[in-house]
């Protein structure tokens, strides 16, 4: 209580203005106990109101999203010009206009962007049978006995649950499992 007696002979004693003041002080000093609680259960009350906010935006988000997704459903695959726009659109968001090369300099030239590309892939996922050679056999790690006991044992229903209700919403799993 005495806080807010000190706010209010502060605010009466600064005259009203539309620009910012301040006072400097530490008003924590002289709060009472009770006052100390009402403040620490407001502020409390505050982060529960705040969490349950961006509770509330995220599954805002969430029906937006699966609205658009069936708009599409409904719309998208007529012959409209909605479908169109939204194709074009597409299109154009995924089209690769420019590539910095090796060197560092940018490329824009489509037929020269189509080589780049694959020479890139080839290099990345091509065959260099100059690598290979001779591998010894101590090459690859072995199992321990108790890591192929793991990876042999059942998959318990709790584990399939646990790991569902970890998933995103709105994703499937990829092909990697992930």
């Amino acid at each position: 209580m005495r806080r807010k007696a000190l706010w209010n002979d502060l605010s009466r004693s600064i005259p009203i203005r539309e620009d910012p003041w301040m006072a400097i002080g530490d008003f924590n000093a002289i709060l009472s106990s009770d006052d100390k609680k009402e403040v620490i259960s407001q502020v409390t009350d505050e982060i529960l109101i705040r969490k349950e906010l961006e509770n509330v935006l995220h599954h805002e988000e969430m029906l937006w999203k699966q609205k658009s997704r069936c708009e599409w459903l409904t719309l998208g695959d007529r012959n409209t010009s909605y479908f169109h726009r939204r194709t074009v659109q597409r299109r154009n968001f995924n089209k690769i206009t420019a590539l910095r090369d090796t060197d560092g300099d940018w490329i824009f030239d489509p037929e020269i962007l189509k080589t780049e590309a694959v020479r890139f892939f080839q290099k990345l996922y091509g065959e260099n049978p100059g690598l290979l050679g001779t591998m010894p056999s101590s090459a690859f790690p072995i199992l321990s006995t108790e890591d192929a006991d793991f990876l042999g044992r059942n998959v318990t229903n709790e584990e399939i649950k646990v790991t569902l209700f970890n998933m995103a919403p709105l994703k499937a799993l990829g092909s990697d499992g992930f």
